[in-house]
């Protein structure tokens, strides 16, 4: 990938982990933490193709471009409500270039949607179906080009065909 972006990066020890692929790649780890970001700068602290942003997901985004790969793993869950979390995976589809793919994982989605207005310490996941998801995926022209369960997380990679 000649970039890539990891919207939720943590501390980012989840995109170190990747490694190899993005040695000459244009990085931007993206974080609402302030914390995290700090963190993430210290880890890759001899690395200077990585572009730090620490930002509210749920706010306004600056213009951040298109990524060949775009990362957004266990971040859905953390929103605060059903639209905000639609609404995030909707931009960061937008972020995405041509052919371009998506890397997204999200933790302890049900099979069988729970009934409507139902929560479970205030997180989204509790709400939203395996089958919503996949809805989301295709409502934003995103091709599923690969499916895992693993134990409760349901991982994508995902193809932009637009």
């Amino acid at each position: 990938f000649k970039n890539a972006i990891d919207l939720g990066c943590n501390n980012g020890y989840g995109f170190k982990k990747y490694g190899n692929p993005f040695v000459d790649s244009h990085i931007v780890l993206v974080d609402f933490a302030s914390g995290c970001i700090r963190e993430a700068k210290r880890l890759f602290k001899k690395k200077s193709n990585i572009d730090y942003i620490n930002l509210d997901l749920v706010k306004p985004w600056p213009k951040l471009g298109r990524f060949e790969l775009v990362c957004l793993c266990q971040v859905i869950q953390h929103m605060p409500n059903l639209e905000d979390a639609e609404t995030v995976f909707e931009k960061a589809s937008k972020l995405l270039a041509r052919d371009g793919r998506m890397l997204f994982s999200h933790y302890g989605t049900q099979k069988k949607a729970p009934v409507e207005g139902e929560f479970s310490n205030g997180l989204f996941y509790r709400r939203c179906s395996l089958d919503r998801l996949e809805g989301l995926i295709h409502a934003n022209r995103l091709e599923i080009v690969r499916f895992k369960e693993v134990g409760k997380d349901y991982n994508f990679i995902l193809k932009n065909n637009d």
